[in-house]
């Protein structure tokens, strides 16, 4: 082997990220600002019948080439939310390498000094078909009412990091591994591939499917904004259901159940900052459209 062959670096992989929305329109900008500063390179975003402005802001980031609007009202009988991904995966796998499936409340976050999201799965062993990061739930903050500010600094409390519902997981998959989603947080794989957890370390999975064991925090995890404030999830959360099932709502005790704020734990500001200013340009560019 040459010395030139010896020291070539692989290439970086390309990856996108998938979600399904539904009546997003206040949110939708931060969650793509967010995902385009860590470097991904498709951003597809099923649209579930929304009501509010989120088609409209979608169909405008789509026309600018920022992001790939895929209207999708679903089927009768059908959870909207697997079946979106693996129409996403179907319409848009061939064009990436990795593809992460999260959703609009949801935001992937490098633990300090970790390197940038695609380098990082480059270096992974090529038996790895997923990795499950590990939820970071965060609470309202004792909000009643919005208030303003991004999602991303109007709620830096969250559940610590021993509470079981942080041992829930969303998956980056491989697109050569992909075969099907379970549910919306673990994916079968196809022959000869492994899932690992975000220390690189095969994944240990709870009896529950979707997961983990115990949450692992190495690398990259999930910030998941499960309720926002009382007004938010009330008016939205609430409203609109779950996309994962088609026969279940949010209990009204769904709120107190999950609203855990015992630990504060705010996203660096100079990140916040970053996203305000490219939420900025996106404005920009999609008022010309």
């Amino acid at each position: 082997m040459g010395l030139r062959n010896l020291f070539r670096r692989a290439p970086r992989p390309r990856i996108a990220v998938a979600a399904i929305f539904k009546n997003e329109g206040p949110y939708v900008l931060e969650w793509v600002a967010h995902y385009r500063l860590l470097g991904f390179d498709r951003i597809i975003v099923a649209d579930n019948n929304s009501t509010d402005e989120t088609t409209d802001i979608l169909k405008k980031l789509d026309a600018a080439g920022i992001v790939t609007h895929l209207p999708f009202p679903g089927e009768p009988g059908k959870p909207p939310q697997i079946w979106s991904y693996l129409r996403m995966f179907l319409d848009h796998g061939n064009s990436v390498d990795w593809m992460a499936f999260v959703d609009a409340d949801e935001f992937i976050e490098p633990v300090p000094g970790t390197p940038g999201l695609s380098d990082w799965l480059a270096a992974l062993p090529a038996d790895v078909g997923a990795v499950a990061l590990n939820w970071k739930v965060h609470g309202s903050a004792g909000r009643k009412a919005p208030g303003e500010g991004l999602v991303l600094e109007r709620f830096p409390t969250r559940a610590r990091d021993e509470r079981g519902i942080n041992a829930i997981f969303k998956s980056i998959c491989r697109c050569s591994a992909f075969d099907k989603p379970i549910n919306a947080h673990f994916f079968k794989l196809n022959p000869g591939y492994r899932y690992v957890d975000s220390s690189g370390q095969n994944l240990a999975r709870a009896e529950k499917t979707g997961l983990s064991v115990k949450p692992v925090f190495k690398s990259f995890f999930v910030r998941h904004y499960i309720t926002k404030s009382e007004e938010e999830f009330r008016n939205r959360k609430a409203s609109r259901g779950r996309a994962s099932r088609t026969d279940m709502g949010y209990a009204d005790d769904f709120f107190k159940a999950v609203d855990h704020n015992e630990l504060s734990d705010p996203v660096d500001p100079r990140w916040v900052a970053r996203v305000k200013k490219e939420i900025g340009q996106l404005q920009r560019r999609i008022s010309r459209h």
